[in-house]
Parts: structure tokens; C-alpha cells; sequence
């Protein structure tokens, strides 16, 4: 879903970025990221919405709650997706013993209710904190880490590497991270993460089934 293409942003306080996604050239929408972080609990509101031209092919208009520990694992991640024909509404709640899944979604006309519970190792993190986690980790060129990421449906192992660094416009250094799931079955098109020296995100480039996305900071 194009909710997760954005959802990364800047530092551990109080902030917010504002991102552009980019799909053959065109300027496909744009979306918002604050962060606040009080008593260790990091809290990112991030909504989306599609460019105007897109109202009559496929209309977004999105907004994901995450709320994280600092110092490692989820604790909720509430979603609202309205993404064309679909509507979705969506709570994480992340245990000790796994996620506690509650879902709404239009199909054939009419809300239907759903709930679940899955099993999950401990610190697993929903996709929104995920993407902090890389950030603080600091990774060099070379470095590898595998995280726990849950999808809402499964626990997947992400693959996290620093591939290479090179400076930008700027001359800033530029790290090149790329994010692919090693669990057997997904959609391995993969995700380029890149972090400036100060850890800001400057370039995402998703890989889907659709094209590459590049989804830049303003």
C-alpha cells in the first residue's frame, strides 16, 4: 500500500517532514511525518494524499499512528487506508505473547468486522518504527542487520544493509541502505533507503509491482 511508502521522518524530537512520491516521473502525491517522543514512547502521525490528477484514477487519503518504545519494540499501530476501492481501518496492539490484530473493511458493499491474534517475537517492530530503528542504528558501509517486522498478517525478516556512501549536491555524505525481506513468499522488489550523514532520510526508491516509486524529502 502506498501509506508505507511514507513513513519515515527526522530525529528523536518533536518535528515534522513533508515527502513527495514520484511514479514515472510524475508527481503522484505528497504526504506529512511528525514525530513526537515523551517518556520513551515515540508517537509518528503520518498522513498522505494523492496528487490532484489522480482523484478520478486512484484517490488516497491515509493516516498511520505508530507508537513505539524507544529503546526497541511497537506498541500500537492504528492505520486508515482509503486507497480507490479500498477502505480499511486497522489496530496493532503489540504484547508480550504477540499482535492483537482488529480490522474494518468495505467489501461487497458493506463493513465487515475481523480480529486476530498472532504470535511474534519480542521487539518486533510495525513498519513506521522500523524505519526509526534503522535510523538510529547508525549503519556504516558494510554493515548488515536483520529486524522483525510485523505486516499486520505475518512477521517478516528484513535483510538491512549499507551497500555504499557518496556524496551529494551538497557534499554531504549520502549512505545507500536497501531493506529486503528474506521471508520465503514475499514480493522481493526491495526498498533503497537514503540517509544523510545527520541520519535524515533524503531518497526512498520503492520497488513495486508498478514501477519504482521515489518518494523525495522537500
Amino acid at each position: 500500500m502506498l501509506a508505507f511508502l511514507w513513513c519515515c521522518s527526522n530525529a528523536l524530537a518533536a518535528d515534522r517532514l513533508t515527502f513527495t512520491a514520484r511514479w514515472m516521473g510524475l508527481d503522484a502525491g505528497v504526504a506529512e511525518a511528525e514525530s513526537v517522543v515523551t517518556e520513551g514512547v515515540r508517537v509518528v502521525t503520518v498522513t498522505a494524499r494523492n496528487a490532484g490528477w489522480l482523484d478520478s484514477l486512484y484517490p488516497i487519503d491515509d493516516r498511520i499512528v505508530s507508537r513505539a518504545g524507544t529503546e526497541g519494540g511497537s506498541l500500537l499501530y492504528q492505520t486508515t487506508f482509503r486507497e480507490g476501492r479500498f477502505l480499511q481501518d486497522q489496530e496493532m496492539r503489540f504484547t508480550g505473547g504477540g499482535v492483537d490484530v482488529a480490522r474494518s473493511q468495505f467489501e461487497d458493499g458493506r463493513w465487515n468486522q475481523y480480529s486476530s491474534h498472532y504470535s511474534s517475537p519480542a521487539g518486533v517492530e510495525d513498519p513506521v518504527s522500523a524505519f526509526y530503528r534503522i535510523r538510529e542504528a547508525d549503519l556504516q558501509v558494510g554493515d548488515v542487520r536483520h529486524m522483525a517486522v510485523f505486516n499486520g498478517k505475518r512477521t517478516l525478516d528484513i535483510v538491512v544493509t549499507c551497500i555504499g556512501s557518496a556524496p551529494a549536491p551538497s557534499g554531504e555524505p549520502v549512505r545507500h541502505i536497501t531493506l529486503v525481506s528474506a521471508s520465503e513468499g514475499d514480493f522481493r522488489g526491495g526498498i533503497d533507503l537514503y540517509l544523510s550523514a545527520s541520519n535524515v532520510p533524503v531518497l526512498v526508491v520503492v520497488q513495486t509491482r508498478a514501477g519504482p516509486v521515489r518518494i523525495e524529502v522537500q
